[in-house]
């Protein structure tokens, strides 16, 4: 009985190191899992809020897109009515009697020479005898 409680022994020895052996390896697996684990959590973390900024920034972007196309489509009708009015002014002015006309050219050419001592006049081509006979070279 002495040679089996030896080998019951060794055998038992052999079992508590095997199976602390394997306590250590599970303890190391976890460890490694754990660190995988973290690892992918901050790598999914990054992954997400580099999606977030990347919708953010299309959505931004988008936003601004749209403003641009409004302030153009808005632009554009102020345009077209400005040519409107102006086209319109244009032909009222047009349509005024021709004494009104000798009366402003008097007006603003009377202004002008206060402030410009010397230059060109350009007149429309009805304006031209009025403009004229205002600067005294009657032809």
């Amino acid at each position: 009985m002495g040679l089996e409680a030896v080998v019951n022994e060794i055998r038992e020895k052999g079992r508590r190191e095997a199976e602390a052996v394997r306590a250590e390896t599970r303890a190391e697996v976890e460890e490694i899992l754990k660190d995988a684990q973290a690892r992918a959590a901050g790598f999914k973390m990054a992954a997400e809020e580099e999606a977030d900024r990347a919708a953010i920034h299309i959505t931004n972007q988008e936003a601004s897109a749209a403003n641009l196309v409004v302030k153009r489509q808005v632009l554009n009708a102020q345009k077209m009515l400005l040519d409107q009015v102006y086209s319109a002014s244009l032909a009222a002015v047009g349509d005024l009697p021709a004494g009104f006309h000798e009366k402003a050219l008097t007006d603003l050419l009377k202004r002008a020479a206060k402030e410009i001592k010397k230059g060109v006049v350009h007149a429309n081509e009805r304006d031209i005898p009025v403009v004229e006979k205002i600067l005294g070279r009657d032809k």
